[in-house]
């Protein structure tokens, strides 16, 4: 019955989306989307290329995120965190993904050690994003940039952001948040109770973090700075779509627009399909920007072109790699 329900909220979510897509591309008008999708043109090249460069970066991050003695090679992590690229959006949360690297993994690592390293991945990938978002957020606040309720609004969003994920660092080195946790789910009503699923993952954590930071200090820097990279490397494709699409592109635009569209990207990630939100999304912000509304649909569809370049990618990968897997120990390490 769960199954069913949740199927049917990812066809309602899905369809709301699609609507959603369709009526703001008729607000836009088919043919001003199409006179601004097409100065993109040649440039379509650099961006699949940033954002092939972004991937390996965070593959790099994921690789040092493994023990020394149990990791595998760097290439393997690049072409599972690819091909996950192919089912990236199918769940919330992006965990269809982490099912896919975790299952391409087998055999290459102990699968207590895919996991670990796939949970700490993606927690240092929270954490390395929020500040990247936080810092780009500041430059608007310093630079004077757009109407000061709409910048200091974004800065504060981004800080609280990044509170709540250094909170939670925090609170697992003090090894409390367990507690917290446990705590809660004594204490809330039924609808409210935190899931004993998230209790594994925390206990993950906090063992790296007690263990990993300690025994490999440069491996934990290592990570976190290719995962940095990853992310200067998006906002270096907002500021080549940008100017590809002829709009204001100084350093002050390319923050705030990373950093507004990051922080509603992250929100939305709740949602079983984003398709149509994110483009809603990325709408208003570029309107209250003061920037062409239009505009900001035909930047995020841009993104979303590059999305399915990479989708197609990642099937293609898997395909290949599906035979291999027949070779390799039935042992299950979804995350």
């Amino acid at each position: 019955m769960k199954t069913a329900s949740r199927s049917l909220i990812n066809i309602v979510f899905f369809a709301l989306g699609l609507v959603a897509l369709v009526l703001l591309t008729i607000e836009v008008g088919p043919g001003t989307l199409w006179e601004q999708l097409t100065r993109v043109g040649i440039v379509f090249i650099p961006i699949l290329l940033t954002e092939l460069a972004s991937n390996l970066a965070s593959a790099r991050g994921w690789y040092f995120a493994f023990s020394p003695e149990s990791r595998p090679a760097y290439g393997k992590t690049v072409i599972s965190s690819i091909a996950a690229l192919s089912v990236s959006g199918a769940l919330p949360t992006g965990q269809a993904g982490e099912f896919v690297k975790g299952n391409l993994m087998r055999g290459q690592a102990p699968a207590t050690e895919i996991v670990s390293s796939l949970i700490w991945y993606n927690y240092l990938h929270v954490l390395m994003t929020s500040a990247a978002v936080f810092f780009a957020a500041i430059i608007p606040v310093a630079a004077g940039a757009f109407e000061p309720t709409m910048r200091y609004s974004a800065l504060g969003l981004a800080a609280i952001i990044l509170l709540v994920t250094a909170a939670i660092l925090v609170l697992l080195r003090l090894h409390m948040l367990e507690k917290i946790i446990r705590w809660l789910q004594a204490h809330l009503p039924a609808f409210l109770k935190p899931s004993d699923r998230i209790i594994e993952p925390v206990r993950t954590v906090d063992q790296r973090l007690s263990t990993f930071m300690s025994e490999h200090p440069a491996d934990f820097i290592r990570s976190n700075a290719w995962l940095l990279i990853g992310r200067l490397l998006n906002i270096l494709e907002v500021w080549i779509i940008l100017t590809a699409l002829d709009l204001p592109n100084g350093v002050a635009t390319v923050a705030m627009v990373y950093a507004a569209t990051s922080m509603a990207n992250y929100l939305l990630m709740v949602l079983p399909a984003r398709e149509g939100f994110l483009e809603g999304s990325t709408y208003l912000i570029f309107g209250m920007l003061g920037l062409a509304s239009a505009a900001g649909l035909s930047f995020e569809i841009v993104r979303r072109l590059r999305k399915i370049f990479y989708q197609i990618l990642g099937l293609i990968l898997l395909l290949s790699l599906s035979p291999k897997r027949k070779e390799q120990p039935a042992e299950d390490v979804s995350p």
